[in-house]
């Protein structure tokens, strides 16, 4: 398998398991997630970080900040 395809098929798992966690711990909340970096152009590799960004329309930052715990931990 050529490293393009590798880093193309670690990102998909890694976007894959993203979704999964936000889905789990920010339903029902006007929350987007972007995906940078790396994986943000599917080129995940051993040596990438994963940088995501979460973004809220709600003026209370504690309705927000709470799912984002549990999100780390996800």
């Amino acid at each position: 398998m050529a490293p393009d395809q590798i880093c193309q098929q670690w990102s998909g798992a890694a976007d894959l398991l993203l979704r999964h966690a936000f889905d789990h711990c920010f339903s029902n909340q006007k929350i987007a997630l972007f995906a940078l970096g790396k994986l943000g152009s599917s080129e995940l590799n051993l040596s990438s970080d994963v940088d995501v960004l979460l973004v809220s329309q709600e003026d209370s930052p504690p309705k927000v900040f709470r799912p984002c715990a549990s999100f780390k931990k996800f």
